[in-house]
């Protein structure tokens, strides 16, 4: 991993830099690769847990309530040289919300 690595989490409007930032940041999770080139790396992981310690939000902080997670995240990422210089981290936020229940469950459409 590049000293300069940025690992930007498009969702939660976060960006962290530096391996350790980056580790810390990422520590909870894994995932296997989906696609590559010797550039570019694409990967898809399922993030299981439960909400069980304090959640940072561009809103700021959730105390843990205690419920589970079940969500798909996908990450595309950058090398250069053989290190990491970059990647991108996509989720559906709202899913996640949900789930947590940190929001209202949507109404049913009408037609």
């Amino acid at each position: 991993m590049s000293d300069e690595v940025e690992f930007v989490d498009v969702a939660m409007r976060a960006t962290v830099h530096g391996p350790d930032e980056f580790i810390e940041y990422v520590s909870h999770v894994g995932g296997g690769l989906l696609g590559h080139d010797e550039r570019y790396a694409a990967g898809e992981f399922v993030g299981r847990g439960t909400h069980d310690g304090l959640l940072r939000t561009p809103a700021g902080e959730v105390a843990p309530i205690g419920h589970k997670l079940d969500e798909r995240f996908t990450w595309f990422t950058e090398a250069a040289e053989g290190k990491l210089t970059g990647a991108r981290d996509y989720y559906n936020a709202m899913a996640i919300m949900l789930q947590l229940g940190l929001m209202p469950e949507p109404a049913e459409a009408t037609r």
